[in-house]
């Protein structure tokens, strides 16, 4: 699905059910056990010829990790983020994880606090981002989700130059 937004600024993107997704479950604030969930997002929704077609977020005791899945391929030249919005489950902690490349060069890996508006980079120590043809897998400390409380959800959204260009969404 194709929404515009700006990107001058990491956004708050509004959870949307994306039509066909297949329901994770809100993860829990206690990460102390594994869990995993994701969002199958229905192929050829984009529009563009860039397709996200699964998101998942697994968290344990010391990470929380994301994984994106797409068709094609990112354009070499402009900006192309991969961001995750994580919300309270009453919607008043929101924070936005993401993953930011301009012209084929890494500009961004950080946690963006909705309610601070303050971004925080995230160490790139110990090969926490691993990008590759048609897939991106990133760890974020487990602070990313702290305070958000039980039943949280998560929307997944792959941006290029400033333009949402697909979307799916984990919720109740």
């Amino acid at each position: 699905m194709r929404t515009k937004g700006l990107l001058a600024v990491p956004l708050l993107v509004t959870v949307m059910a994306c039509g066909g997704c297949q329901r994770g479950f809100p993860l829990p604030v206690d990460t102390s056990a594994p869990r995993a969930a994701e969002c199958v997002d229905p192929v050829g929704d984009s529009g563009d010829g860039l397709d996200l077609t699964k998101a998942t977020v697994t968290t344990n005791d010391s990470a929380v990790s994301i994984r994106y899945a797409w068709r094609g391929s990112p354009p070499e030249s402009g900006a192309v983020q991969w961001a995750t919005s994580v919300a309270s489950a009453e919607g008043r902690v929101t924070r936005q994880l993401g993953y930011r490349v301009v012209d084929g060069a890494e500009s961004a890996y950080f946690v963006y606090d909705m309610a601070t508006a303050k971004r925080t980079n995230v160490s790139r120590a110990g090969k926490r981002v691993k990008l590759a043809a048609g897939s991106l897998s990133l760890q974020f400390p487990t602070s990313a989700v702290a305070g958000l409380g039980a039943g949280w959800t998560w929307t997944t959204t792959f941006n290029i130059d400033g333009s949402d260009v697909d979307t799916c969404a984990v919720a109740d």
